[in-house]
């Protein structure tokens, strides 16, 4: 019997409950990633003027190598 009860007494079925506020951080978090990803974009052209290789640049703003190529072709 005092099993029931324990079982019954941890259920909640409110939906008053407020959904998850993950959603309400989500667009400044996604803010944040679209700048910082533009800043890394940005720096492509920069650090080749100090000449580093596509590969180097990659490696260095931690962003694929097809990405680091694709920079010039947008400009």
């Amino acid at each position: 019997r005092s099993i029931n009860s324990n079982i019954i007494g941890c259920i909640n079925v409110s939906s008053d409950q407020p959904i998850s506020t993950q959603n309400e951080s989500q667009p400044q978090a996604s803010e944040f990633q679209r700048v910082k990803n533009k800043a890394r974009i940005e720096a492509v052209g920069k650090l080749r003027l100090f000449g580093l290789s596509d590969e180097q640049i990659a490696e260095v703003l931690e962003l694929p190598l097809d990405v680091v190529k694709q920079v010039n072709l947008k400009e």
